[in-house]
């Protein structure tokens, strides 16, 4: 057997025991799965702006690990390991960055609403409006009183905050069980604070909007009801004529 047939016959061998032990790992269909989910949360805010890294990476893995689905089992469980892994961080780090800017931007809004006295033309929205920014920041509150114990991450030389997943190197199966669970509760926080600021937001924003129009009516109204009666005095005016001074009485002599 020449040098290159045996090298060719080493490559099969190895190609075949390869393959014999792809298939003899399960489809990691829970592993898509939970992707699939974690993708799609991901996917719900602007997070690209703020950790890109770390999307790119989840979303690169993810079409790896789809490609290779029922293919190559053991390629797709280890792309899918990471782009769960990045797709953890992108929502852990990403989402309190997004909750700040989206918080900064309803104080705003709200300082503008209040400018005009929107509480009171608008009570009932900006009541609303308020109740879900009370119930944003609420949820961050917990999430950072759940996320105590994890560790940090420096993203864009800032280091970004108690919500980066902790390592699960050396943990027993139990304990990684129980950190997926404290991780998705956290996250789950995470989410419900953005979505809440973000509505809130939206809903400071339409109450000055809808109060300022309603202003700008009223002010209209009250210009014009004013220069109606302003119209009609002086028509009144123009239409009594002037009196004649009475003539004076002949003096007689008398």
């Amino acid at each position: 057997m020449t040098r290159l047939s045996t090298q060719f016959a080493y490559g099969a061998v190895v190609a075949l025991a390869l393959a014999a032990l792809s298939s003899c790992v399960g489809l990691p269909t829970e592993n898509l799965k939970t992707n699939q989910e974690l993708r799609k949360k991901a996917h719900e805010f602007p997070l690209d702006r703020y950790v890109p890294q770390f999307l790119v990476t989840a979303d690169s893995n993810f079409m790896s690990g789809s490609n290779f689905y029922s293919n190559n089992n053991s390629k797709s469980e280890k792309a899918l390991n990471l782009s769960k892994e990045n797709y953890e961080k992108a929502l852990a780090v990403g989402l309190p960055l997004y909750f700040n800017d989206k918080k900064a931007e309803s104080t705003a809004t709200k300082s503008e609403a209040d400018s005009i006295k929107s509480i009171v033309s608008m009570r009932a929205r900006y009541t609303n409006a308020q109740a879900r920014y009370d119930a944003a920041v609420l949820a961050m509150q917990k999430a950072r009183e759940a996320s105590s114990n994890s560790n940090a991450v420096v993203v864009a030389g800032k280091t970004n905050y108690e919500f980066y997943p902790a390592t699960k190197k050396n943990l027993s199966k139990k304990e990684r069980e129980q950190f997926d669970r404290e991780q998705a509760q956290r996250r789950d926080l995470l989410i419900e604070a953005a979505v809440n600021m973000s509505n809130a937001q939206a809903e400071f924003r339409a109450v000055h909007q809808e109060a300022k129009a309603k202003k700008q009516r009223s002010d209209t109204e009250l210009s014009q009801a004013l220069g109606d009666l302003k119209a009609v005095e002086n028509r009144g005016k123009t239409a009594i004529p002037k009196q004649k001074d009475p003539s004076p009485i002949p003096d007689t002599g008398n």
